[in-house]
């Protein structure tokens, strides 16, 4: 069977006063569907909803659907503390993957010794901290 990711992620508007609490099997996949509307109808279409400000990666797709649904229920003061807790400027986490953005410039917390592949965690852990990981396309 093949080890797969699972990402819960949130998504801001451009001025950061919009939030969207999603999740997903690819992050890169997901990020360019909001921003290229490819559902017209969805909240993040309406509301531009389209920089990557924060993610969570778990290899067990009922951990982060179970975190997503934490995360939505939680007031905006705390999605912000989360959001805050590993990216304090809100920049945009796809921009980095993407090329548009020097990778020199990366958050500490984003790579670990160059690595920027996803790294795993148990359905036991699923801390914020323990569960960061770079992006990678798939």
């Amino acid at each position: 069977m093949r080890d797969r990711s699972y990402y819960v992620y949130i998504l801001s508007s451009r001025f950061d006063t919009v939030l969207y609490v999603g999740v997903t099997n690819n992050l890169i996949r997901r990020v360019i569907e909001h921003r290229t509307g490819k559902y017209s109808d969805s909240f993040s279409n309406r509301y531009r909803v389209y920089k990557l400000v924060y993610f969570e990666v778990t290899n067990d797709p009922y951990v982060a659907i179970s975190r997503e649904k934490e995360v939505k229920g939680w007031t905006r003061d705390r999605k912000n503390s989360l959001i805050n807790s590993t990216n304090p400027d809100w920049e945009d986490l796809y921009e980095y993957h993407s090329g548009t953005k020097e990778t020199r410039r990366l958050p500490q917390w984003f790579v670990s010794s160059g690595d920027t592949t996803p790294k795993s965690v148990s359905s036991a852990d699923s801390s914020p901290q323990a569960s960061q990981a770079g992006l990678r396309s798939e």
